[in-house]
């Protein structure tokens, strides 16, 4: 008799436990921008159906929370910030470090190791 191997073990471990998933249906959604971190921007959201699409909601996301039917397709368009980096040049250079400084030293730092365990292996 031939021994099972561990590749079939996980197959038939992963097998058992997808069959033990439920379908899951949501009611209806309850939508709070403050809780999505979008503050004092324009929003509009549209349903769409298959007769069309409705506003549901358009104005400020200041305090403002939606409920949604799970039955729909919806679009949220959030009208973008009025900064730009020429209107205060100091904040912009802040954003800069804080944000996009940071990741662009993570990049090339997870590139160099990447690297150099490449040129590691093939030496």
């Amino acid at each position: 008799m031939r021994p099972i191997s561990f590749f079939q073990i996980t197959i038939s471990f992963f097998l058992l436990l997808s069959s033990l998933c439920l379908p899951a249906a949501a009611s209806n959604v309850s939508i709070n921008f403050n809780d999505l971190n979008i503050v004092e921007r324009d929003i509009s959201v549209y349903q769409v159906s298959e007769t069309g699409v409705s506003v549901i909601y358009s104005g400020s996301t200041e305090n403002a929370s939606i409920s949604l039917n799970p039955d729909y397709s919806y679009q949220i368009v959030v009208e973008p910030s009025e900064f730009t980096w020429i209107d205060d040049p100091r904040n912009a250079l802040t954003y800069f470090i804080d944000t996009a400084a940071g990741q662009t030293i993570s990049f090339f730092g997870g590139a160099l190791v990447f690297v150099g365990i490449v040129k590691l292996i093939f030496r």
